[in-house]
Parts: structure tokens; sequence; C-alpha cells
């Protein structure tokens, strides 16, 4: 029994659970939907300012006030989407470094890779806890050793 590494074991375990989510990231995917809401705002923009050199509309301008409280909030949003994105694709790439990889890894095949490493892990932890458990059950029946 070697609790001390057991106890490494399982800590590790734990600081690298989150491997398993990683691993089902698909940066393409993520990067194709940043750009969906970022031309979705830019075509709202457009429309704004659209409305806004035909003369607005009939209830006063209310719908133009809306729209660019909206616009403003919104565009904030999506820009820190990117932005987000971007220091997400900027860290995975010192990630990358890192650990030696080649530039063309994806994230998810990366992290399923340290996906199974954990899975390892915590397989053999179990299996020394199960070990620790039957000697402890053997020493208590014999008395000792």
């Amino acid at each position: 029994d070697h609790p001390r590494g057991r106890a490494e074991a399982d800590a590790l375990v734990l600081e690298l659970g989150s491997a398993r989510n990683a691993a089902k990231v698909c940066m393409t995917s993520l990067n194709e939907d940043v750009g969906l809401f970022e031309a979705g705002f830019k075509r709202v923009e457009e429309e704004l300012r659209v409305g806004r050199a035909e003369g607005g509309t009939v209830d006063g301008g209310q719908f133009e006030r809306a729209m660019g409280l909206f616009c403003g909030q919104a565009g904030t949003q999506v820009r820190g989407l990117r932005a987000e994105l971007s220091r997400v694709e900027e860290e995975f790439a010192e990630l990358r470094v890192y650990f030696g990889e080649d530039d063309g890894v994806s994230v998810s095949d990366f992290f399923a890779r340290l996906s199974a490493f954990v899975s390892q892990l915590e397989a053999i932890s179990a299996r020394c806890a199960s070990a620790a458990s039957a000697l402890g059950a053997k020493r208590q029946r014999t008395g000792g050793d």
C-alpha cells in the first residue's frame, strides 16, 4: 500500500478531471458559432443604420433608441465572445507547446488523450485502494502482519 502515491494520483485526477469535458470541445464549431453571432449582430446594426437613414419609425424614435441600447450592450458581448475565444486559442497553443504536441493536434484530440490518462490514474487508484483494503482485512484476520 502506498497511501501517499495514491493520494497524489487522486489529487491529480481531481485537478485534471475537466479534461473529459474539454475533450468534447470543437474549436471549429465554436469559431463558426461566434462568426454567426458576429454576422447576425452586423445585420442588426446595418438594419438600425438604414432605419435611421430613412427617417426612423412612426413611434417617435423609441424603436431606434431601444435598438441602439441593445446594439451597445450586444456589441460588447459579441466582441467579448471573440476576445475570449482568441484567448482560449492562444492558451491552447501555449499548452500544446508545453506538452510538445504538434501544431495540428486539435483541442479535442489533446484532451481526449489527457482524459484517457486520467481514466488510467483512476483505475490504478481504485486497484490500490482495493488491494489496501484486502491487506487491511487480512491483517485483522491474522492479527497483524
